[in-house]
Order: structure tokens, then C-alpha cells, then sequence
């Protein structure tokens, strides 16, 4: 009964064993858990870059540097020698993290990345940014972007306490519980009325292409969540989750795919997203307590230590055990139609979407694919373990692939869905190793390792140890070899 009233999008179905009444400990603890809702971020991955922060407190960043002679502002660097770069595919990467001396005299509390850009927020609350910034998601009141730190100047007198970047957005968290969003709102990612963002002019080659794109350029408070407190924010490709202090998990943004041209080489545009934020249903009952945001799919983390995920599951990336060999579906004239296909590592699975998003992957009901989920679910094969982390990552660079990577109370790292560039961090003894999976397995490199912290990029992934150490493993632009470990 509980299962059936889930795919008819209502509560979601309680794992074995989880009690629905509140405990005397969890009562007394309930204080304590708010301070893990606003855990500091000491390490973050972007589709090009890797972001760490010491234990002084010093930004430190590696990665692509420039794509073949063209130097990027990702990196935050005002220069870097020729020596301390190496070539990979023809494209210069900085492959041992480096201070950024932009923010030397600041102590960094946490970081966060989008597709390429940084976030940074220091211990006294004000937020920088740097990277790539034509659809204002630097916050700095233009399109430009920003090679080296630069403090978001409207955002002074708000005391910051984290941070969250999309692909083309950005999200910051006050102490007041209150969400500053910014960037490209045209699918609805940052939850403002689309009539009062900025459009910018048409591009003079193509004098006569629908403007589509809508900016807001300075951060600004999304007013209808006028008496919610938010406790944590997460930014996903084109659509946001917000945390309240209720543990309730609102989400936005989103929308069907149709196809249009964009200055990045993508091909994607979204029609009919979720413009305000909407408490999921599904998760009312749930005592949430983190959420991250993938390409295409999202997961959310109980207080008892279980993982849901929902959204685009083709590679695996909702650890739901779907085989590759999946069902698709497509509308035709003819109605509903079935398609079987094989997906692989670098194909996107052919389906249609509706007004809430690809796959549903904002967590509103719609799903093409047997691998797809609407309605969050529980990753049954993590029932024995008790998770304190969660972390989803995805790339468009590499044709919509998305990976999870999960925490366990024991310092263990699982990973499970896209493995193209090797960001599972583990091989297969069948097929090919670049084969996506779609159950969660252990790091087994990690073992020996206690893992405090985790973090999933666009096709690579990072893991800090307790002992000071960074590991990461992936697309080499972002780590610079396909395994990597530093000692920060």
C-alpha cells in the first residue's frame, strides 16, 4: 500500500525499521543537528576545477588553467608559471593544488563550485567570487567574468553562512535562514518572477533568435520563501533544493527539454519550470537533513542515515540497481510508445519531459525511463549502512552523465552511476571499466582511510581525509591524473 501510494506521487514508503515517532535522544539532539544542516564545505569540484580549503583556512585550487592557448578564469590564479602547469590533451592544467592569492588575508569557513566558478565564504561572513560569470552567476552586477577573487559588494552587510553554484547559477545562505539567488533564472532555477530579470539584447549574428534567457545579476532574496527558514541550500544543474529548519525539502527550477544554441557549446533549453519554490510531498514525513543537487538528479540524506534519490537515473546515478538495458518511452502521434535501448557511458536517454522538469529531477512526477525516478526513493542496497554524507555531480561536457558518491558513518566512500572518466574511483572485471553502475560499491583505494568529507564535480570526484589529505580521481582537467592524492 505504501509503495503504491508513492508512485502516485504522495508520502514516500519509510525503510524497515525507521520509527515514525521521535525519540527522547533525537529530541535532545535536535539542537546539535542544526549545526550539521550548516556544515562547512572544505573541499568542492566544478566540471574543470578542484577547490579546497585548509585547515588555516586558505583557498587552494587546481585544474584547467587554459584550453589550449586560451587562458580561463577558473582557477582564481592572477598568473601561474609555466612550470607549475602540465599539457593534458592539449590543454594546460594546474595539477597540484595552489593558494589563491586573492584571498590570502582571508579565512575561508567554506566553498563551494558550479560548472566553472567558486564561492567562497569567509569565517566573517562575506562571500567572493571568481570563474566564469557571462549569466551573472558572480554576482557582480554584469555578465564579465572574474579572474581573480572579487567580493560580492551587495551582499555586505549580510552575514553569509554558505554557498551553493550551479551550472549556470548561484545560491548563498544567510545566518537569518534567508536565500540569496542569482544567475540564470530562465528554467525557474532561482525562484524569481521571469518578467523581472534581466534579458540580454540579441546576439547580432542571429538578429532574429528568440531571446530565451533571463539573468538576475546581483544576488536577491527569494521573496516567497517569506517566513521559511532555510538551514542549507543546494544548487543542481538547472534546478535548486532548499532545506527548512522544519526539514522540509522545497525544490524549483527545471522544465522540459526543447533544443536552442548557447555560447558554451551546449545544446539545452528548458520550457515550463517550477518558479517558486514547492515543498516536496514525497519527503514531508522524512527527517531530512542534507540534500545535493546533481546534473540531472538529486539526493537527500534522513537523520537516520538513509539516502533517497530521484531524478535522471540513465548511468546509474540513482544507486536504484535499474539494469542499463532499460525501458524508454516516447510520445508520438500514435500515444505512448515503448523503445528498447542499451545506454552507455556517454549517451542521454531518449525520452520526453513534461512542465516539471527532465525525468523529473527537481522531484515532481514524471519519469520516462525504468531507470528514472520522480518520487525520491530509497536506495535499499545502502540499508545496512548508515550515511553522513551525500554528494551528486554530473557533467554536460560529457553529454549529460551524472555519479553519486555517499558517506558512511565508518569513514567509506561509495560510488555508483557514470564511470567515463574513471570519478567512481574503481574498476570492473567485466565489460569496460568507463561502464556506468548503477549499485553502490565501496572506494576499496580508500580503504585504510577514514573520509571526513566528500565531494562529486562534473566527471571527477574528491574525498579529505582525517588526517589532512585530499584525494582526487576522475577527468584529468580537474585533478590533473586520473588518481591524485595532496597533502593540504
Amino acid at each position: 500500500m505504501r509503495e503504491r501510494t508513492a508512485r502516485r506521487g504522495g508520502e514516500v514508503p519509510l525503510p524497515s525499521g525507521l520509527r515514525r515517532r521521535e525519540t527522547t535522544v533525537q529530541a535532545l539532539c535536535r539542537g546539535e543537528r542544526r549545526d550539521c544542516f550548516q556544515r562547512q564545505n572544505k573541499i568542492a569540484a566544478g566540471d574543470y576545477h578542484s577547490v579546497f580549503v585548509s585547515e588555516e583556512g586558505r583557498l587552494m585550487t587546481c585544474g584547467t588553467h587554459s584550453f589550449r592557448d586560451n587562458p580561463q578564469p577558473i582557477l582564481g590564479h592572477s598568473e601561474l608559471d609555466d612550470e607549475d602547469l602540465q599539457v593534458i590533451g592539449g590543454d594546460s592544467v594546474l595539477v597540484v593544488p595552489r593558494p589563491v592569492a586573492g584571498l590570502a588575508d582571508v579565512r575561508v569557513r567554506t566553498v563551494a563550485t558550479g560548472y566553472a566558478h567558486t564561492l567562497a565564504v569567509s569565517e566573517a561572513g562575506a562571500v567572493y567570487s571568481f570563474g566564469l560569470g557571462q549569466n551573472g552567476e558572480l554576482g557582480h552586477g554584469n555578465e564579465a567574468d572574474q579572474h581573480t577573487p572579487r567580493v560580492i559588494e551587495s551582499l555586505r552587510g549580510v552575514r553569509a553562512v554558505a554557498a551553493s553554484g550551479g551550472l549556470e547559477h548561484s545560491l548563498v545562505l544567510s545566518a537569518a535562514g534567508e536565500v540569496y539567488s542569482f544567475g540564470a533564472g530562465d528554467r525557474g532555477q532561482i525562484g524569481h518572477d521571469p518578467h523581472s530579470l534581466f534579458a540580454p539584447s540579441r546576439d547580432w549574428h542571429q538578429p532574429q533568435q528568440e531571446v530565451t534567457e533571463r539573468l538576475q545579476l546581483t544576488p536577491r532574496v527569494i521573496d516567497s520563501l517569506q517566513g521559511v527558514r532555510v538551514v542549507a541550500v543546494a544548487a543542481g544543474a538547472y534546478h535548486s533544493l532548499l532545506l527548512s529548519e522544519a526539514q522540509h525539502v522545497y525544490s524549483l527550477g527545471g522544465g522540459g527539454a526543447t533544443r536552442r544554441s548557447s555560447s558554451r557549446g551546449r545544446t539545452s533549453r528548458f520550457t515550463g519550470p517550477q518558479w517558486t519554490p514547492q515543498i516536496n510531498e514525497a519527503l514531508r514525513r522524512v527527517n531530512v537533513v542534507a540534500v545535493s543537487g546533481g546534473l540531472f538528479h538529486s539526493l537527500v540524506l534522513s537523520e537516520q542515515g538513509h539516502v533517497y534519490a530521484f531524478g535522471n537515473g540513465s548511468h546509474g546515478e540513482l544507486g536504484n540497481g535499474r539494469d542499463h538495458n532499460s525501458t524508454l518511452y516516447e510520445f508520438t502521434s500514435d500515444g505512448l510508445q515503448q523503445i528498447n535501448a542499451r545506454i552507455r557511458a556517454q549517451q542521454r536517454a531518449l525520452a520526453t519531459t513534461d512542465a516539471f522538469g527532465r525525468h523529473g529531477y527537481e522531484g515532481f512526477r514524471h519519469s520516462m525511463t525504468l531507470a528514472d525516478e520522480a518520487v525520491p526513493r530509497f536506495i535499499e542496497s545502502l540499508g545496512g549502512v548508515r550515511v553522513v554524507g551525500i554528494s551528486a555531480g554530473g557533467s554536460m561536457q560529457t553529454g549529460g552523465t551524472g555519479h553519486s558518491l555517499v558517506l558512511s558513518d565508518e569513514g567509506e566512500v561509495y560510488s555508483f552511476g557514470c564511470n567515463g572518466y574513471g570519478e567512481l574511483g574503481r574498476n570492473f572485471d567485466n565489460e569496460s571499466e568507463e561502464l556506468p553502475t548503477s549499485v553502490p560499491h565501496v572506494v576499496e583505494t580508500l580503504r585504510g582511510t577514514r573520509v571526513v568529507e566528500i565531494a562529486a564535480g562534473g566527471a571527477s570526484s574528491l574525498a579529505a581525509t582525517d588526517n589532512g589529505a585530499a584525494y582526487g580521481w576522475g577527468r584529468s582537467e580537474c585533478t590533473g591524473l586520473r588518481e591524485q592524492e595532496w597533502i593540504l
